[in-house]
């Protein structure tokens, strides 16, 4: 007997798709396998799960999940059809593509959200259409299962694979285009033709312009004239020429680069990447960092970018997950204007990429009971330890007051957005969160300089950005100020990326 598999993560889309599935088992006279993935959170060796959360707790909720999706049926719906319930500890991804083996057919949801799966959300989705092991179904939010099948699902192409999945709200209801003219730095930092690759996608998704943007070594003015096959030639002039030449073939390799500039300058690569975003409104500047295995940090030169760049950085790092997971990390603090205002742009940038792309959202935050310490131990100013217990939990009150206020504004739970309020020094315990909820982009803010309090600002920003293993958009207040002046680049050539 053949086999239909359903991946159930306890959305409504994802419903939708178990209701179709029964359709296809029926039509097909096939059991019905349907699926859920459960990933318990890991924090340390020291601690296998966070506090009060278990691996029984995962399985059990994830039973919940299943039974609740079944509920929906009847009897007689099930009547025929031989059900197969299945809970799996890991990646949804790794699980759907696990069970597609052998199966006459998976279906999915295109959107979904949850704790505990993390499934069916877009770029799961996407990665079952290239990676599954049998035909793929994907059914888009609204399918009752009484519809004409050919309204509400879509069968994949290997054309359409490259590409996120679109949203099917109304146009009125979208967010707009974030970006609309795009820096891709060579240099500094080192980007992968991959990395490359997704940018152009992300971009024409977006109807955003890209430019990639290298920079060569200044030959000093007393080597530049030389003799080429007895003509005079200008070094400097033949260095750009060649490396614009060499990017513009690399972008072609990518696909389809008709609205992609290749630029070329020389000078310092932070200085000229700054340039260029002042000379050109570009409003995001994408560079590449490739930590070591043993080792995250950050590239010098990535670093000043960071730092001194007037628009939002994209720092690119290698990931194997082709789900889309997104930590906000926000420091609400209504007496800290500059910060409150930032903590808005932060989340306005998280959540509109999630509503583009499909993906999880989460938000961090970290706090610490001030001088706790010392209120706990000194002789001097030692409180008794009730008192110091109060203290903490008034404090911890507060601080998740203010997220949830933050993220209420901003809708966070409407996309499933999970809340994560923490208690620690936030350049240790915000890494270890992103890194126990398998981030693959954290979107952060920073002032871009030193001498300033707060969790996720300044120096202890940088804290921050230099555990992290996982890409990471950084932005700034509104009104920053680069140092480096508006001078336009001393050598600059461009091409139009597309064939002649």
């Amino acid at each position: 007997m053949g086999r239909v598999v359903v991946g159930v993560d306890g959305s409504t889309c994802s419903h939708q798709a178990l209701q179709v599935a029964l359709d296809e088992a029926r039509t097909r006279g096939c059991q019905l396998e349907v699926l859920t993935a459960f990933r318990p959170r890991m924090v340390d060796a020291a601690h296998a799960t966070w506090p009060g959360e278990t691996g029984e707790e995962f399985a059990a909720e994830t039973e919940a999940i299943q039974r609740e999706a079944l509920a929906g049926l009847s009897d007689e719906d099930l009547a025929g059809v031989e059900l197969i319930r299945r809970a799996v500890p890991g990646d949804a991804t790794d699980a759907l593509d696990e069970a597609s083996e052998g199966a006459d057919l998976l279906v999915v949801g295109s959107r979904g959200r949850g704790s505990v799966s993390g499934a069916l959300l877009g770029s799961v989705s996407l990665h079952c259409v290239t990676h599954a092991k049998c035909p793929v179904l994907v059914v888009r939010p609204g399918d009752d299962g009484t519809r004409d099948p050919a309204d509400t699902r879509t069968r994949h192409s290997d054309e359409e694979a490259g590409m996120p999945e679109p949203e099917t709200t109304a146009p009125q209801d979208r967010p707009a285009p974030r970006f609309h003219d795009i820096l891709v730095a060579a240099t500094p930092g080192r980007l992968h033709p991959a990395d490359v690759a997704r940018v152009l996608r992300r971009a024409a998704t977006m109807g955003a312009h890209v430019t990639v943007f290298d920079v060569v070594e200044p030959v000093p003015a007393r080597r530049r004239a030389v003799e080429v096959a007895g003509q005079a030639t200008d070094l400097q002039e033949l260095l750009l020429q060649d490396r614009c030449e060499q990017l513009r073939a690399a972008v072609a390799d990518l696909g389809d680069p008709a609205d992609v500039t290749v630029r070329v300058g020389t000078g310092t690569p932070v200085v000229e990447v700054i340039r260029q975003v002042l000379a050109h409104d570009h409003d995001l500047v994408v560079v590449g960092s490739d930590p070591s295995d043993d080792h995250a940090g950050l590239d010098a030169g990535v670093s000043q970018v960071l730092r001194k760049c007037p628009v939002p950085v994209w720092v690119l790092r290698p990931s194997t997950s082709p789900e889309l997971r997104v930590l906000a990390l926000v420091d609400p603090d209504p007496e800290a204007p500059d910060r409150d205002s930032l903590n808005d742009r932060v989340l306005d940038l998280a959540t509109s990429l999630v509503r583009a792309e499909g993906g999880e959202l989460h938000v961090g935050h970290a706090w610490r009971l001030p001088g706790e310490a010392m209120l706990r131990s000194s002789q001097i100013v030692g409180l008794p330890a009730e008192e110091v217990d109060r203290m903490d939990t008034a404090a911890a009150a507060d601080h998740r007051a203010r997220v949830d206020d933050l993220v209420r504004r901003h809708g966070v739970a409407e996309l499933g957005g999970q809340v994560h309020v923490v208690k620690g020094a936030p350049g240790h315990v915000l890494p270890r969160l992103a890194n126990e909820l398998s981030t693959t982009l954290v979107v952060m803010g920073t002032l871009g300089r030193t001498g300033l309090s707060g969790l996720v600002i300044g120096n202890t920003a940088e804290t921050v950005l230099r555990a992290l293993r996982c890409s990471v958009l950084a932005v700034k207040p509104e009104g920053f100020v680069s140092p480096i002046g508006p001078r336009h680049p001393t050598e600059v050539v461009e091409a139009m990326a597309a064939a002649d």
